[in-house]
């Protein structure tokens, strides 16, 4: 009976009103079911959220049924690839009784269809810091014909974790901010 949607909703109106807040540069990152609801509110909420960046997410198979942004979104999704909570490969059958979930490929590519792109490229990277040394897979999906934009980083030995995070070195939160700033308004 508890409906998160709408509590979401109504908390980002209630501080944009009381604290003057933008409408137009509100974006949605978590990890783990914080990530699972940055993609309900990229399904649902895209009138009120301009970009999502899940870390260590996954989206059920009943919300990709059932997804329907009612414009383009923007998506950055950062995950291990030894993550032990959320499996890249994906829990289809629901063994572990989370909900079935398709493999981060699969919900990478929904997003790349839903927004029409059809360019792509991809890299290797060495960050210097705040990765705990792993080397992460970027894949970049973009068009000519709109600023939207698809990222996937997969963190080469990663765990279930948000890269960076209480080690006061650069990681995750940077690189979600660099995809977030290209989507602010002024």
């Amino acid at each position: 009976t508890v409906d998160d949607l709408g509590f979401i909703r109504a908390l980002t109106s209630h501080l944009q009103d009381t604290y003057r807040l933008s409408t137009d540069n509100v974006f949605a990152t978590g990890m783990s079911n914080g990530a699972e609801m940055s993609y309900v509110l990229g399904c649902k909420a895209s009138d009120m959220y301009k970009a999502i960046a899940p870390v260590a997410g996954m989206m059920l198979t009943s919300l990709i049924d059932e997804c329907g942004p009612t414009r383009s979104m923007p998506v950055f999704e950062i995950h291990g690839t030894d993550d032990y909570v959320t499996y890249t490969d994906g829990d289809i059958n629901n063994e572990d009784g989370w909900g079935a979930y398709p493999d981060t490929t699969t919900i990478i590519d929904f997003w790349v269809r839903f927004n029409g792109l059809e360019s792509e490229s991809s890299d290797t990277l060495t960050p210097t810091s705040g990765w705990y040394g792993h080397s992460i897979n970027f894949e970049r999906y973009y068009s000519s014909n709109t600023d939207t934009e698809v990222w996937l980083y997969t963190v080469l030995q990663g765990g279930h974790d948000w890269p960076g995070a209480g080690t006061g070195l650069v990681g995750a939160s940077e690189a979600v901010w660099q995809f977030f700033s290209q989507y602010v308004a002024n």
